[in-house]
């Protein structure tokens, strides 16, 4: 499963929470994202389906010397997200967002999104 799968879930990421980026809001449901929204901005190379189900592991800033991974939330920074391997995913995966405008904590306890297959998605 790798370390960041080991790593207790930070408490601002439990419950329903949503990053927003200039152009896409992620919503995730104790870190994990369940869906993504698209304004109308340019149009993306990335299919927002391919983050559905991965976990937010931190946060990166662009203008950090230091360039280490980060569990707290600053304007600008870059989640983290990643998926394990397993099932039909051959391999694990790590994807990051634009850079963040705003992060928040919607619920502190949220009732499960109900599934969809990514099919569904589009």
């Amino acid at each position: 499963m790798g370390l960041w799968g080991l790593v207790p879930l930070p408490r601002t990421l439990a419950g329903e929470a949503r990053i927003e980026t200039r152009n896409s809001i992620y919503r995730l449901l104790d870190g994990v994202c369940y869906r993504v929204d698209r304004g109308l901005g340019r149009p993306n190379a990335v299919d927002p389906a391919d983050f559905i189900g991965m976990r937010v592991v931190g946060w990166l800033m662009r203008d950090d010397p230091s360039r280490t991974l980060s569990l707290e939330w600053r304007a600008g920074a870059n989640a983290v997200l990643w998926r394990p391997k397993g099932g039909s995913t051959p391999r694990s995966a790590v994807a990051l967002t634009s850079p963040s405008v705003a992060f928040r904590q919607v619920a502190a306890s949220a009732p499960r999104p109900p599934r969809r297959s990514r099919a569904a998605l589009s």
